[in-house]
């Protein structure tokens, strides 16, 4: 149900991506819902390259071998649909990606991975990548509305990390999304939105985006299609 209700799917393939069964079932759903719900999905390729994805070469070749007879079309056909799809890339080790939402902050294991995030920013000089889906910066940095209420309940030995790290995360720059301005009719397509971002001063980022890419897109394929579940 998460995915019939999600207005966006973000996901994100590693090199053990198609050793996970149950990954795949959940990318056949959502691709399902991009054909018959007109959802947008945003494919994020960390530390494979699109066409690894695409083609099913090196690792994904041999995990799908070994997959079952009656799973693997579909499972092959969705990692072509969405391989196809125009993406980012990220090198490993490099950066994390936050996803803050109106109900991020109420979902605790999400406030204590958010804590580890900026310990290993502080430590390890590691790069933040904050993602507002229909929550404003400021909303997330002043801890308002949503964020102000969930604190309020939260554990006390647990707040304060949890409020310095909020303040930390949303004071870099990062990506704004609207769900009633992505996917296909969209006033602003994605494809707008992560080169104003680079031009913000965020160019020394381990991720490259590609509007299009050769054999990976059609020449009428909508640029700005994404999604990912809140």
């Amino acid at each position: 149900m998460a995915i019939e209700t999600s207005r966006i799917a973000v996901v994100v393939f590693s090199k053990n991506y198609a050793t996970l069964h149950w990954c795949l079932d959940e990318l056949v759903k959502i691709m399902e819902c991009k054909r018959l719900l007109n959802q947008s999905v945003l494919p994020i390729f960390y530390d494979v390259s699109q066409s690894t994805v695409l083609e099913q070469k090196e690792i994904f070749a041999e995990a799908l071998l070994n997959g079952p007879i009656d799973k693997v079309n579909n499972w092959r056909t969705a990692l072509k649909e969405i391989a196809n799809l125009a993406g980012l890339h990220l090198e490993p080790h490099r950066i994390a990606v936050v996803v803050f939402s109106k109900n991020y902050a109420t979902l605790h294991w999400c406030l204590d991975e958010l804590v580890k995030i900026m310990e290993c920013k502080r430590l390890l000089n590691q790069s933040v990548l904050p993602i507002f889906y229909d929550v404003s910066q400021s909303t997330v940095l002043e801890q308002k509305e949503i964020f102000a209420e969930s604190l309020l309940n939260g554990p006390r030995d647990k707040v304060n990390n949890w409020r310095t790290a909020l303040k930390e995360a949303a004071n870099f720059a990062g990506l704004h999304l609207e769900p009633h301005r992505l996917g296909v009719g969209g006033t602003k397509p994605w494809a707008s939105v992560v080169p104003t971002f680079l031009l913000g001063g965020w160019d020394m980022f381990p991720f490259v985006w590609y509007p299009k890419e050769e054999n990976a897109m059609s020449d009428n394929e909508s640029v700005g299609e994404v999604t990912g579940a809140k």
